[in-house]
C-alpha cells in the first residue's frame, strides 16, 4: 500500500440475493500482527444495492499515504439516494486503528500533480482507462479498478484533462486483478495512464 505506516489488510466480499441482483458490501479489516496473536480489526466498509429494475448502485475503494477512502453511490426509483465517499484515517498512534468521516457529496475527482517518479507505487482514485500511447486519442487497452496497486515504469509529457494537468505514466499493474474490462493477457499487464487520477 502507498501509506505512510503500511499494515496488512483483508479484504472481505460479501453478496445476498439471487440472479436479479442484491446488496453488495466490502469490509476492510487490518490484519493486525503486532501481537502474539494475529487480530483482525475493522477499517472501512462500504455496501450498494444493484437489482433488476430496482435499485441501481456501485461503490469502490482507494488508497492515500494515511487514509483508505471509499466511494458509495445508489440510485433508488429514479432519484439518486447516496452519493458519497468516506474517509478513513489511520490513527497515528496505532497504525491498526482508523476513524473515519463523510467528506462531502460526489465521486472523488483527481487533482494536479508534479513530482511523480519511476519506481513509485500508486492506485486510480476512480475507473481508470489504461492506453497503448501516452494520449487520449490511444487505444484503450483495460479499464482499471480503483485502488489497484500499479508501479510507475515511465513519466511522459504533461497534460491538461478535465482541467486538471499531470503528466501521463507508464504504468505497471501489480496484481493484475485490478482489470475491471479488456483483461488480455497475464503477461500484457502495462500501459500508459493520466496521473492526475493516481493517489
Amino acid at each position: 500500500m502507498n501509506m505512510t505506516n503500511p499494515v496488512p489488510f483483508v479484504l472481505e466480499h460479501c453478496f445476498s440475493g439471487g440472479q436479479g441482483g442484491g446488496y453488495s458490501e466490502v469490509r476492510i479489516h487490518t490484519l493486525d500482527v503486532s501481537g502474539k496473536e494475529l487480530k483482525l480489526n475493522k477499517a472501512a466498509s462500504y455496501g450498494w444495492c444493484d437489482t433488476d429494475g430496482g435499485p441501481t448502485g456501485m461503490g469502490y475503494h482507494y488508497y492515500t499515504k494515511d487514509s483508505i477512502v471509499t466511494y458509495e453511490f445508489q440510485r433508488e426509483e429514479g432519484s439518486v439516494d447516496c452519493n458519497r465517499h468516506t474517509i478513513y484515517k489511520q490513527s497515528s498512534g496505532n497504525p491498526y486503528s482508523f476513524s473515519h468521516y463523510t467528506s462531502r457529496n460526489g465521486e472523488p475527482s483527481g487533482r494536479n500533480k508534479k513530482g511523480i517518479e519511476a519506481g513509485e507505487f500508486y492506485n486510480p482514485i476512480c475507473r481508470l482507462k489504461m492506453r497503448d500511447r501516452p494520449n487520449l486519442g490511444a487505444s484503450k487497452l483495460y479499464t482499471l479498478n480503483p485502488g489497484s496497486l500499479v508501479l510507475i515504469l515511465e513519466v511522459g509529457s504533461t497534460a491538461t484533462i478535465d482541467g486538471i494537468s499531470a503528466p501521463w505514466v507508464k504504468v505497471e499493474l501489480v496484481n493484475p486483478v485490478g482489470f475491471l474490462e479488456g483483461y488480455k493477457s497475464k503477461s500484457d499487464t502495462t500501459g500508459w495512464v493520466f496521473s492526475g487520477y493516481l493517489e
